[in-house]
């Protein structure tokens, strides 16, 4: 078996005609020669990772899905705006919302990972870039016509990244990076020289270090999810995080709100749709003085949490005290931590309940129709938090009774 990888098909996409792929007269033809150039080379045995923007527009997409070789992975892009769900029901055998390891120093994602910037070990393979390509050694793009529409058979790119990068011979640290939407955690972990894990304890209480990580991925979203979906004389909800943090905390972001709201107070900013509009400049200004003036806020507030902790650029440098270890599970590396369950799981599904619908009752027949098994409900919950999936067996009685607590 085989494994390939791609990306950027954009079956479908008609204007792509317009500003490249210029060899096609029709999206059709298009269309037709990305699938025989995919069967060319994959055989019905062998494993394809698919980096994002599959298609884009209207048409008989299924049917196309069906057609191409292989077992399909899909890393979800930008302009895969439908369900996970959906991408399964039309002929996707995984599909992903979030970059992934294929292996310790080989991450996928359909937008190049700052991190490979940070970490000159890494093998970032992405999509996203057309017309042009990232020149640094360790960034690999497999969008359709930077690999002449041909899938890329992943020995070929890991032999040619151990040429150019450099020989692993020291410790370094590797930063998790994770995207969902707007959602965004950086973790670090202490690694040995044979790459794996540098950990001396397996169990190990939860730090409030790591902890601060979500409370600030919280608050932030709390603000960035209002300010693009809604205008922001609405901003009235911050009870929801109030089992984060005291009414103190709440009331000083109460009051940098107010300062936003009236330093762009008559200022047009559309609802959703707005921000792909005349109005994103002035949405994309708002939204970096509310996070600025947050994190300085979260910092001030807490700043006794801060001892011992690197932090820096939203980086938390994951010591061995903490106890951040990754689990191999069919070749992906999934991060573990030991956590106070009781305390973090409601706030967990309480903030998802809160963020994504004014109708708590469809989100949880969505979360609940993906799998009645509760271990897998525990994951869903938490990747599309973009928090930590949990693996341990002995924790699933005391999440399903938590998960109860809230009918799910």
């Amino acid at each position: 078996m085989a494994i390939f990888v791609l990306s950027d098909t954009h079956f479908g996409h008609k204007r792509v005609l317009d500003f490249e792929r210029f060899d096609f007269k029709t999206i059709e033809e298009h269309d037709e020669f990305i699938i025989k150039k995919w069967n060319s080379v994959v055989t019905k045995k062998d494993k394809v990772y698919h980096l994002g923007d599959v298609f884009f527009g209207k048409g008989d997409f299924q049917r196309i899905i069906h057609r191409l070789n292989g077992y399909k992975i899909l890393v979800r892009g930008n302009h895969d705006q439908k369900g996970e769900e959906y991408f399964k029901r039309i002929g996707f055998d995984e599909v992903y919302s979030v970059p992934i390891y294929l292996q310790n120093n080989i991450v996928l994602s359909h937008e190049p990972l700052k991190e490979a910037l940070d970490n000159p070990y890494l093998i970032n393979i992405h999509g996203h870039l057309h017309g042009s390509t990232l020149k640094l050694d360790n960034y690999f793009c497999v969008s359709m016509d930077q690999i002449n529409y041909t899938p890329m058979n992943l020995k070929n790119i890991i032999k040619h990244a151990n040429k150019v990068l450099k020989s692993r011979k020291e410790k370094f640290l590797k930063e998790w990076y994770a995207k969902y939407y707007n959602f965004y955690i950086d973790k670090g972990i202490q690694y040995n020289e044979d790459g794996n894990v540098d950990i001396e304890r397996s169990l190990s209480t939860q730090y409030i270090k790591i902890d601060l990580s979500y409370d600030e991925l919280v608050l932030l979203n709390e603000i960035s999810e209002f300010v693009t979906r809604i205008y922001l004389g609405q901003f009235s909800h911050l009870t929801s995080v109030g089992n984060l943090f005291d009414q103190k905390m709440i009331k000083e972001i109460e009051n940098i709100l107010a300062e936003i709201k009236e330093k762009y107070d008559g200022l047009s900013l559309g609802t959703t749709t707005g921000i792909y509009s005349q109005n994103a400049p002035n949405m994309a200004k708002i939204c970096y003085d509310i996070h600025q003036k947050l994190r300085y806020q979260i910092y001030l507030s807490n700043k006794d949490r801060f001892e011992n902790t690197v932090y820096s650029n939203n980086f938390i440098k994951a010591s061995k005290e903490n106890n951040v270890y990754v689990d191999r599970n069919e070749g992906k590396f999934i991060l573990n931590v030991p956590l106070d369950l009781d305390k973090i799981i409601p706030n967990i599904i309480e903030t998802y309940l809160y963020f994504y619908t004014w109708d708590n009752k469809s989100i949880v027949k969505i979360i609940t129709n993906s799998s009645k098994n509760e271990t897998y409900l525990l994951e869903r919950i938490l990747q599309l938090q973009n928090y930590f999936v949990f693996k341990n067996e002995e924790y699933i009685e005391k999440i399903r009774k938590l998960l109860e607590k809230f009918n799910c």
